[in-house]
């Protein structure tokens, strides 16, 4: 159950930062659909009721809630009110941000919820998220039990869930600190007078050290630097400082080839 409680964890922090208006969706639910698919409606009763225990002491609304785990939030209220915390008034967040009191009241009981209905739920987590079911799939074998999931009324078929992704400029911000990182320390030790009876060990890496030159310069290739949107006196630098390293490096190259032919 830990991805069920770092799900939980992750769905907190999420609402408490308002990360969807970050993300630009637009409201909450989008930010749910788009960000974990089908993993937030595969519950069964018991596991929920834990779940929606923790979210309400963190300060989620019963909507907010509902939302995530996909269930109405008449039955939030229930679940909180057989918690335990729903007699006291509590400090909670809306969907709009706003902060509210909610006081506890006698739920809203719903029609019950049948047998099968509990089973299909339970059996429907033994199939994790997202992968393929077929009408002759079959789940709890290792109950002792097998059942085809066709047969089950009520379990849900499963959503693509598409990989979470970092926005694209936090990963360049990244990449290029940790390259500024490696530039740096490279260049302490090309100031460093012992390198002079160590050349040999760069000569080893040297596969890896041109692996890097070659994917920094397609990195920048690819980056449209004539079109940037920035001074022509920047632009004018940046194409000095690429001729001069390619001059520095064919000089590199040249003494190569010269000692190759003698």
């Amino acid at each position: 159950m830990r991805v069920v409680a770092e799900w939980q964890q992750e769905v907190i922090t999420a609402f408490r930062a308002r990360d969807w208006a970050a993300l630009g969706y637009e409201r909450w639910e989008s930010y749910l659909d788009g960000e974990f698919g089908s993993h937030r409606v595969q519950l069964p009763r018991g596991q929920r009721q834990r779940i929606v225990e923790a979210m309400a002491e963190a300060g989620m609304s019963t909507r907010a809630i509902g939302a995530a785990v996909g269930a109405h939030h008449s039955t939030i209220e229930r679940d909180v009110h057989m918690s335990g915390g729903g007699n006291a008034p509590r400090a909670i967040t809306g969907i709009d941000g706003k902060p509210y009191e909610a006081y506890g009241g006698k739920p809203e009981f719903g029609s019950p919820v049948s047998d099968e209905q509990l089973k299909a739920e339970a059996l429907a987590m033994l199939m994790p998220p997202g992968t393929e079911r077929s009408e002759t799939d079959t789940v709890g074998a290792e109950f002792g039990i097998e059942v085809r999931l066709a047969d089950i009324p009520g379990v849900p078929e499963p959503k693509p869930h598409p990989p979470r992704r970092r926005p694209l400029p936090d990963e360049i911000e990244e990449a290029v600190r940790e390259e500024l990182r490696v530039a740096q320390r490279k260049d302490r030790i090309a100031g460093d007078k012992r390198l002079a009876t160590h050349c040999a060990a760069v000569h080893h890496q040297l596969p890896e050290l041109l692996a890097g030159l070659g994917s920094s310069t397609k990195f920048l290739a690819a980056a449209d630097l004539p079109h940037a949107d920035t001074p022509p006196e920047s632009r004018r630098w940046w194409a000095e400082t690429l001729r001069a390293l390619a001059e520095d490096l064919g000089q590199v190259a040249d003494a190569i080839d010269k000692e190759l032919d003698q």
